[in-house]
Order: structure tokens, then C-alpha cells, then sequence
């Protein structure tokens, strides 16, 4: 599946904060400590380098929700035209079922597609045993003539 968000810059995680009140900070505390982030590293305060953190869509999401807003506005101004217009509603219904029709079609043609390929499959078969069975009976017939003419 592919994944449409896009993170970048930041950190991915900040285990522990710092509290004051502790006496003795741990490896991994992160404090604030005029206006920059640091962590302890178990024995002096690091600065951490911080970067803003972004997070959006690739612009293949992106195209897909505005296209699918622009369909939900379009179908909204259809509805709101089929209330007005009784005939247009009709119109609306016969070529969703033309539609429907047409994807049942269209699914029957790919299942006989499919028997046809294997009745085809099956037809060769039948064409090559046919072959055997017809070249093991000349066989046997060359036989049979070199068998007669040796008793005769």
C-alpha cells in the first residue's frame, strides 16, 4: 500500500522530560533551558539542534482529495438539479443502470474468455491424443500388412 504522508525534519521521539524538582536529572531528560531543548547524556546537558517538523501530503493525495471534493460538488449540484427536474432524475437512474448492465456484461465476457481458453485447452488435448492414438493404429496396421505378407 502506498503511504500518501510525508513527514520530514524533527526528532521522532523525546523519551523523557525533566522535571525541576528532581535533585538529579537521568540519561535521556530533555528540558527547556532558555528557550532551547536539551537532553542529559548522564553527565552534562547537551544541546539538542531542533528543527521544525512538516507533515503534508504527496501531491499524488493531494490531486486525489481535490478531485474527489470536485466530484462530491458535482454530484451535490446534480442531486440538487434531478429535484428540480423529475425528468433528469430519470435520465440520471436509466444510465446507472446502463452502467450496472454494462459492468455485468463486461465481468460474463471475462469469465467466457476464460472457458474458452480452457475449451480451447481441452481441444488440444483431444487433438493430440486423437494424433497418438491414430499414429499407434498405423503403427499397428504396418504391422499387421508386414505380418500378412510374411504368412502369406
Amino acid at each position: 500500500m502506498d503511504c500518501h504522508i510525508v513527514v520530514a525534519g524533527g526528532y521522532t521521539s523525546v523519551p523523557y522530560v525533566y522535571s525541576t524538582a528532581a535533585s538529579t536529572p537521568c540519561m535521556g531528560y530533555v528540558r527547556v533551558n532558555s528557550g532551547n531543548y536539551e537532553t542529559f547524556d548522564g553527565a552534562t546537558w547537551q544541546h539538542i539542534n531542533t528543527q521544525p517538523v512538516s507533515v503534508g501530503l504527496t501531491p499524488q493525495a493531494s490531486m486525489a482529495i481535490s478531485w474527489a471534493i470536485q466530484k462530491q460538488a458535482e454530484e451535490i449540484q446534480l442531486n440538487k438539479l434531478c429535484d428540480l427536474h423529475p425528468e433528469l432524475q430519470r435520465a440520471k437512474e436509466q444510465f446507472e443502470n446502463v452502467i450496472a448492465l454494462t459492468k455485468q456484461l463486461e465481468e460474463q465476457r471475462v469469465e467466457y474468455e476464460k472457458k474458452l481458453a480452457n475449451a480451447n485447452t481441452f481441444a488440444n488435448k483431444v487433438v493430440e491424443d486423437v494424433n497418438k492414438v491414430t499414429a499407434e493404429r498405423d503403427e499397428l496396421q504396418s504391422k499387421l500388412n508386414t505380418w500378412t505378407v510374411i504368412a502369406t
